[in-house]
């Protein structure tokens, strides 16, 4: 779903010609061709290249758009904080810092909220806000922002964070074609980060796996120890007392013997 500000003034615009038709099926053509590289390319990296690439594709989208930053921002599973996690802009454009807390103070409840129901927020002028959105008008001029096209980012279907692109020096008026091709850009995002998160979680399960793996050897190494001594400890008693029996009639000798043997067997029948 999308949702915009107050519906953007028209403007005065001929209907395209062959020549811009072409123009466009051939802008069409090389955004395909962009799509194709950043799937290939985020599939070729390994797991811990994955955020250094998605930000190397940021800057390339940036710019095959004609926009000036985009940010990636998503939710810590830790503390329910909102991170920047991903950034680029033009030469001369300022991004946020990566690894910034994110509207520690509220200042986009109205774009939060929209995007927390997953709908794509697109804001052509600042001006368009609607009155409930007052706190981020004020915070996206206060930030620099004239134009915002903000996308949720889904990982595994939930919606975990969200995409961001903007401009800084002039007002765009976001195409349904610039959505749908910003959309689909966001999705492969987002299978990049659900990888990155299946895998951490693998390590993650490998690695109880292996503690549990030593716990049981352990536990196996002590039964098969316990098992080979039964018998020996077993037989010192017997004969400790045997012996206890055989010279009792002549002379009592200490037990010590026959105890330390008894307390050995015990000690391991009990393991």
């Amino acid at each position: 779903m999308v949702v915009r500000g107050k519906k953007a003034r028209r403007s005065n615009r001929f209907v395209a010609t062959e020549s811009e038709n072409a123009n466009l099926s051939t802008s069409d053509l090389e955004f395909e061709r962009l799509v194709t590289e950043i799937s290939a390319g985020l599939i070729r990296v390994t797991v811990d290249e994955i955020d250094n690439e998605v930000e190397r594709w940021l800057g390339r989208v940036v710019l095959a758009m004609g926009i000036e930053r985009s940010t990636i921002v998503q939710v810590d599973l830790d503390d329910g904080a909102i991170y920047t996690t991903h950034q680029c802009g033009r030469a001369g454009v300022p991004t946020p810092e990566r690894g910034r807390k994110v509207d520690d103070t509220g200042s986009y409840p109205w774009l939060t909220r929209k995007v927390i129901a997953g709908e794509v927020a697109v804001i052509f002028r600042l001006n368009d806000l609607p009155a409930e959105a007052s706190r981020d008008r004020e915070s996206f001029r206060r930030d620099g922002n004239k134009s915002n096209l903000t996308i949720p980012l889904r990982v595994g279907g939930v919606v975990v964070g969200a995409v961001l692109f903007g401009t800084l020096n002039f007002e765009k008026n976001w195409s349904e074609h610039d959505i749908k091709r910003l959309q689909l850009v966001a999705e492969i995002f987002g299978s990049a980060f659900e990888r990155k998160r299946s895998e951490a979680e693998i390590r993650r399960l490998s690695e109880e796996l292996r503690q549990i793996s030593q716990v049981v050897t352990m536990g196996e190494l002590t039964a098969s120890l316990a098992h080979e001594l039964n018998q020996p400890l077993a037989a010192i008693l017997n004969y400790a007392r045997a012996f206890d029996e055989c010279l009792r009639p002549i002379t009592r000798i200490s037990p010590k013997s026959t105890v330390h043997s008894r307390r050995s067997f015990e000690m391991m029948r009990a393991l």
